[in-house]
């Protein structure tokens, strides 16, 4: 059980700004970080064994490897995260280190295959980073990061008329992974405004009916006085 929630984020501000509804978000990511842990521990041991099944056995082992210490990663992080969660300002730091690993697997197979067409993976990769990721900056860090790593396996292999397509390719889906992180990020900060909102209304009502329930119990009291005062001058 983590120590704090988002609920101890709450504030009673009607319009919070997007850094106030921040805090809110890393804790949604994360919530969701046991389920990606064990997405990537489980898919990474498919991969290890598709390289041993289909790769050419000089380039086989080295992939195997890697993607075999990401499998136990991505497990060990899982079981991690179903003992104790981690606290949201760290969620982004840690997604973003699963991700890092992937991209290492990625450029690693790229440069080895020497295949422009292993750059699908990477966009796969950056699509998903639009889905998991709640804050642009650390978004944005994925794509630089990304497309820089890319550049580098590229300047390192033969050149080839794909690369041109793929680096297009790449664009693309970081305009599209980045559009589809704004309009998520955009409904959970409705979402949690609502929540917000919701407190709010919950708070007023409460001191409402504490002060309507403080003022019956006054009124009863001087009616009973009265009546008291009443009884002894008759």
């Amino acid at each position: 059980m983590r120590a704090q929630s988002s609920k101890d984020l709450i504030s009673l501000d009607p319009t919070p700004s997007e850094a106030d509804l921040q805090p809110a978000l890393n804790y949604t990511l994360s919530d969701r970080l046991r389920l990606i842990s064990l997405g990537v521990g489980i898919l990474f041991a498919f991969v290890t064994i598709a390289h041993l099944l289909l790769q050419p056995k000089e380039i086989a082992l080295p992939l195997m490897v890697v993607s075999g210490i990401t499998a136990l990663a991505g497990m060990g992080l899982h079981l991690s995260l179903r003992r104790r969660a981690i606290l949201g300002e760290y969620a982004h730091p840690v997604a973003f280190g699963i991700l890092i690993a992937i991209l290492v697997n990625l450029l690693l197979q790229l440069y080895l295959t020497g295949s422009p067409a292993q750059t699908t993976n990477l966009l796969l990769m950056i699509l998903a980073a639009g889905f998991i990721f709640l804050s642009s900056n650390w978004l944005l860090l994925v794509f630089i990061l990304t497309g820089l790593g890319w550049a580098l396996v590229v300047w390192a292999l033969p050149a080839a008329d794909d690369w041109l397509y793929f680096g297009f390719s790449m664009f693309t889906a970081c305009v599209i992974a980045y559009a589809v992180h704004r309009e998520n990020v955009q409904s959970l900060r409705q979402m949690e405004r609502m929540h917000r909102q919701e407190q709010r209304s919950k708070s007023e009502l409460g001191a409402v009916l504490s002060a309507t329930e403080k003022a019956q119990r006054s009124l009863a009291t001087n009616m009973a006085v009265g009546q008291r005062i009443t009884s002894i001058l008759e």
